[in-house]
């Protein structure tokens, strides 16, 4: 285990806060879109341990208002205000894909966005269960979507030509606009790509790439902060969050939606949870001498787990 699950999440949830705070450092608002509506999505669950679909509809208003008035109009912006319940569903994309539908019918978004999302979430996952190799990224997401009916698959396409190319930031953003509108999430999947052991460098190629730099950066922030860990994040901008208001309360609610993951009845005291050793299954290596039902292996596309019975011996 690299890094602890924990400090992931912290480092995933504010790393997509510090995206968006560098873009619009220069605005008065306290909050961001990421932060704002992930706050809102956090707390009703930690609350209930579900959201109903009142809870979706406020969530929808607040990002609503967030967005001036207007309801999202790309994929990129429905991943970054679904952060926290990405995180949460980590290990299930099939009950991820249930809740996202809420949101999806409260707009009625089309499937094509629901079906970007999912592969944004697929890349959050392999972080968090430490199975994201940078150099096999791009191949394992076409691979596993090649039959999805999405312009993404075919951004991502490009994106993997580039990376193996060394093309630069600046030719990949002209070729891409010339193309047609770039989806963000192809970008931000290009930004991290290139650099995905350096978060600071991660976020200043997302803040140079245009008109979706706010939603580019979050979304990188995101994926190289789960990967790298809120240890991975520099120092003088973790002092920052730490000073920021809206960072401060991020950092609890990041806590105690990775305690609610991890089963925890009370969210109270949650200061054992930092030297607590809880993963995603699979990532902590079995003893060949014991056998449990945990290290069998489940399928993201199932619900439920498949566990062999051979897997349980007396």
């Amino acid at each position: 285990m690299r890094y602890s699950l924990l400090s992931r999440f912290q480092g995933g949830l504010l790393g997509g806060f510090l995206g968006e705070t560098l873009i619009d450092s220069s605005s008065k608002r306290e909050g961001t879109i990421a932060s704002e509506i992930g706050i809102d999505s956090i707390e009703p669950w930690l609350a209930s341990s579900t959201l109903s679909a009142e809870d979706w509809e406020q969530i929808g208003d607040r990002l609503s208002a967030a967005l001036e008035g207007k309801t999202p109009t790309n994929s990129g912006e429905l991943a970054v205000a679904a952060l926290p319940i990405l995180f949460f569903f980590h290990d299930d994309l099939g009950l991820l894909k249930e809740q996202l539908q809420h949101l999806v019918n409260i707009w009625q978004l089309s499937a094509q966005t629901l079906e970007d999302v999912l592969i944004w979430a697929y890349a959050i996952a392999l972080a968090l269960r430490e199975k994201l190799d940078p150099d096999r990224l791009l191949p394992q997401i076409l691979v596993r979507y090649r039959s999805a009916q999405t312009p993404l698959i075919d951004q991502l396409e490009q994106v993997r030509t580039w990376l193996e190319q060394g093309t630069s930031l600046r030719q990949a953003i002209a070729q891409i606009s010339r193309d047609g509108k770039p989806n963000p999430i192809a970008l931000a999947l290009y930004c991290f790509a290139r650099t995905p052991e350096d978060f600071r460098l991660c976020l200043m190629q997302a803040i140079r790439t245009g008109k979706q730099a706010s939603l580019v950066a979050a979304l990188t922030g995101a994926l190289a902060g789960a990967h790298n860990s809120f240890s991975g994040i520099p120092i003088d901008w973790r002092v920052a969050v730490g000073k920021h208001p809206t960072g401060q309360k991020l950092t609890r609610e990041a806590t105690c939606l990775f305690a609610a993951w991890s089963g925890a009845y009370k969210l109270e005291g949650l200061d054992t949870l930092k030297s607590a050793a809880v993963t995603s299954p699979l990532v902590m290596q079995p003893r060949s001498s014991v056998k449990i039902i945990s290290q069998g292996e489940y399928s993201f596309l199932d619900p439920l787990f498949n566990v062999d019975s051979k897997v349980i011996k007396k």
